[in-house]
């Protein structure tokens, strides 16, 4: 879904991007021809006022389409960003209360925070890996077109030393950016529970087991954090010294080739070349953008695929007014309920435990207190009432339109006032 509303967003993009394409194109074009013409023109016909005007319009262009595009793009990014992150609130509304806690191996916070904010670079980054390769084709007729089949061999060199080393790189860096994001994740539920628990970590000192623990996984997630920008740095490295090599063997395979240097190739190579250089890392960061953001779409997935917190129950006729929610031979277990083989394989992996045993209960309206003594059950058939806790055999029935709201023993307020509460 995302991926369908990027390329349909993007369309209109597209104009843009080739007008920005060819722009670049253009002005590589016109600086040679208009350094070729101070020397060409002799009988003062004013060729160059013709080539430099050429090469301001061309600059125009690019600067006005080049912005465009970002700015389209890093709207469309912000648009998916915010879907992911409101596709993440909605989901977190239907799960169990455990799972928000923490339960889950994928923190939601950090999904909001880390994972949603990958797919702007995707965005802006992510039809460069379709243009790019047609601006470095024009690029490559331009140069044998005016340099001659020289350029090719710069071309091809640029081609097969550059790209073959970016996969691998982006390779590399896409697994370290999975292992990282797991380490992420750790350290925000480990500071949650420490939040949550501050007041009970520091009257039993525990708060030097919280620094080793944290200091432990921050050193874990620094140094795959380092291994990553290097792999960056690498790629940065190989972006600059595979340009110089592309010129300098174009120059060299022209004069070995008996052929002239002139103005005109000289400087049209070197424009040609920045393009391509250009046009590589731009290719080469959507590449990776897009790796980035298939890694968090999965992280997401994960997620969303957690089973919701069941809705379902048999109605209570709506003129029944003896009862509102009626339970007849419930048996529920924590970790899951026993009726599905998929939650019979949780159950092999951890035992569930019996929670409450055969309960048969009529609530009627009103006012109902629960009494019992401590691990009796009070909680679990709270939790039963409202839906958090699983029911293995037995019938659960509920008025039809009625709901349930559930106040846990340990309040929660918003940081504001009463009212707002």
């Amino acid at each position: 879904a995302l991926s369908s509303d990027w390329v349909r967003n993007s369309k209109r993009v597209q104009p843009f991007l080739f007008l920005s394409s060819a722009s670049k194109l253009l002005q590589a074009l016109s600086l040679g021809l208009l350094l070729q013409s101070f020397e060409d023109d002799d009988d003062g016909n004013g060729q160059y006022y013709f080539w430099a005007g050429l090469l301001v319009l061309s600059s125009l262009l690019l600067v006005l389409s080049h912005h465009q595009v970002f700015h389209e793009n890093s709207q469309i990014g912000m648009r998916l960003r915010a879907s992911v992150i409101s596709a993440l609130y909605d989901k977190s509304l239907l799960l169990k209360s455990g799972i928000i806690d923490g339960s889950c191996n994928t923190d939601v916070l950090s999904l909001a925070a880390n994972d949603a904010e990958r797919y702007i670079l995707a965005a802006n980054y992510g039809m460069y890996k379709f243009w790019s390769p047609i601006t470095a084709i024009g690029a490559l007729s331009i140069g044998c077109f005016v340099v001659g089949w020289p350029f090719a061999v710069g071309f091809f060199v640029l081609v097969f030393m550059l790209v073959p080393a970016q996969l691998f790189l982006i390779k590399c860096f896409c697994s370290k950016r999975s292992g990282v994001a797991a380490l992420t994740d750790g350290r925000i539920g480990l500071v949650s529970q420490f939040v949550e628990e501050a007041k009970v970590w520091k009257m039993m000192d525990f708060t030097s087991l919280f620094l080793d623990q944290m200091t432990s996984i921050r050193s874990c997630e620094i140094n795959r954090i380092l291994h990553i920008n290097r792999y960056r740095a690498m790629n940065e490295a190989l972006f600059f010294v595979a340009t110089v090599v592309t010129a300098i063997v174009v120059f060299l395979v022209q004069v070995c080739s008996g052929h002239k240097l002139s103005t005109l190739s000289v400087f049209t190579t070197l424009s040609l070349v920045n393009v391509l250089f250009l046009e590589t890392k731009y290719m080469t960061w959507g590449v990776m953008g897009m790796g980035d953001a298939a890694v968090s779409s999965r992280r997401i997935q994960k997620f969303l695929s957690v089973e919701n917190l069941s809705s379902e129950f048999d109605p209570i006729p709506r003129d029944d007014k003896a009862h509102s929610i009626s339970l007849s031979h419930v048996t529920a277990h924590w970790q899951g309920s026993q009726n599905t083989s998929e939650d019979n394989e949780k159950a092999s992996c951890s035992p569930s435990v019996v929670a409450l045993d055969d309960v048969t209960l009529d609530i009627g309206a009103g006012l109902n207190i629960v009494i019992g003594g401590c691990g009796s059950g009070k909680s679990a058939l709270l939790h039963l009432l409202a839906k958090e806790l699983p029911t293995s055999s037995g019938a659960y029935r509920r008025k039809d339109g009625a709901s349930i709201a559930y106040f846990p023993q340990q309040p929660w307020l918003f940081a504001g006032t009463v009212y707002e509460n």
